[in-house]
């Protein structure tokens, strides 16, 4: 009975080191351009919440919403002299939020899985 149990971790630590062994062996059969494209695939930077396609048009909403506040709804006597000022800026943004809102969605659309229903035929007349 003593021996079957110190021969038991003998054989786990044998067969780790025999996995261990093939990955090694596994690793020295891939080329250097293959270790280094998984070493560039392994360094790639994280994305952070600046790269979401919606930031840049939610960021110009926010710019749009000020200027519109200021330009059409505020009635201080001190911002008066500043409206034409934030009626142009509030054109300005809102065009700009209307061609990168597009070009967000439509990055955003081309990142999702096409839908169920597209993968359907054409129903025949």
């Amino acid at each position: 009975m003593q021996v079957a149990a110190r021969r038991l971790p003998r054989v786990a630590a044998t067969r780790a080191l025999s996995a261990e062994a093939a990955r090694y062996a596994l690793r020295m059969t891939e080329t250097p351009e293959e270790r280094e494209s998984e070493a560039a695939e392994d360094e790639a930077p994280a994305p952070t919440p600046f790269d979401h396609p919606m930031f840049m048009p939610a960021l110009l909403f926010a710019f749009a919403l000020w200027f519109g506040y200021d330009g059409f709804l505020n009635d201080d006597p001190d911002m008066l002299e500043h409206q034409m000022f934030n009626r142009v800026g509030f054109g300005l943004w809102m065009l700009l939020l209307a061609y990168y809102g597009y070009r967000g969605l439509r990055e955003l659309r081309e990142g999702e899985p096409p839908s169920v229903d597209s993968d359907r035929p054409d129903p025949i007349d």
